[in-house]
């Protein structure tokens, strides 16, 4: 008589037993249709960030290389002018050594008409005129000398203005052919540090510097601001102080896990300039990646 209500009980409660488990399976299905688009989501995001910064690099170096490009043609403008300055300091120098030959020939013809109109009193009036001769002497003597001893040019006292000439004459040849040899470079540095801290330097980070020393050691560097003179991140500088050997070498110590050293000839200052930016785009990655993790 009760085994018609039992049975009854039993269905009902395998129906809600079943049920309940469709839905279990129903949403566990669902958590993992919703895990599988989250993955999906983050993989595709990935990627675009992956395409975002190729297509940062590539405008990156673009920017960089077409800057770099631009201050190079400026530069051939500015050698230009500083070899015609140059030129016209040496016409200027020609022009003061013929006055002191014209001094020199006066001297001589008033010492041939004070023999030629007998005069008695010839050797007071021949000291009188050495007198003079070597005042003025030592005026533009003293002059061309402290001129020079400003330069940094090592002056001896036994030096005559014939030595002072070609001292400075020496200097100034080897002044610019080192400014020929390492401007190029140092310009391209200037360009790329000039760009990397107007656009692509993190606002948290300090600014970078270009620091010149190529008129005291043939060379110069790139460090960050705040940090020490020794605590460079590219050193470049003429190898072996040789204007002849003209080889340009570049210490790398952009990534803290190994140090490079990058050789190049003068000619090869795109090459130079290509592999500043490749090292630097670098050098920020990792600075970018550091502040994501």
């Amino acid at each position: 008589m009760l085994s018609p209500i039992f049975s009854a009980y039993d269905n009902y409660s395998e129906n809600k037993r079943i049920k309940k488990l469709a839905k279990i399976s129903l949403e566990k299905k669902e958590k993992e249709r919703q895990i599988k688009e989250d993955q999906q989501k983050v993989l595709e995001d990935k990627k675009r960030e992956l395409q975002f910064e190729k297509k940062l690099q590539r405008e990156r170096r673009y920017d960089l290389s077409k800057f770099i490009q631009e201050g190079q043609a400026q530069l051939r403008k500015e050698l230009q002018e500083k070899k015609r300055k140059l030129y016209e300091s040496m016409q200027i120098q020609r022009k003061l050594d013929q006055f002191a030959r014209r001094e020199a020939s006066e001297i001589a013809n008033l010492e041939k008409l004070a023999l030629r109109e007998n005069i008695a009193e010839y050797r007071t009036v021949q000291e009188a005129i050495e007198r003079i001769r070597l005042k003025y002497k030592q005026i533009r003597d003293d002059k061309i000398r402290k001129r020079i001893e400003s330069l940094g040019i090592e002056v001896n006292s036994e030096d005559t203005r014939e030595d002072l000439y070609q001292k400075e004459k020496e200097f100034n040849e080897k002044r610019l052919q080192v400014e020929i040899v390492l401007e190029s470079f140092f310009r391209s540095a200037q360009s790329l540090v000039f760009q990397i801290n107007k656009r692509w330097l993190p606002k948290s980070s300090e600014i970078l510097r270009v620091i010149d020393r190529r008129w005291e050691e043939n060379l110069f560097y790139i460090r960050y601001d705040n940090e020490s003179e020794d605590r460079w991140i590219f050193l470049i500088y003429l190898e072996d102080d040789n204007n002849d050997k003209k080889t340009i070498a570049v210490e790398d110590k952009s990534d803290e896990s190994k140090n490079v050293l990058k050789k190049f000839n003068t000619s090869e200052v795109f090459t130079y300039s290509d592999f500043l930016t490749d090292r630097i785009v670098e050098h920020l990655d990792r600075i970018f990646k550091k502040k994501k993790d």
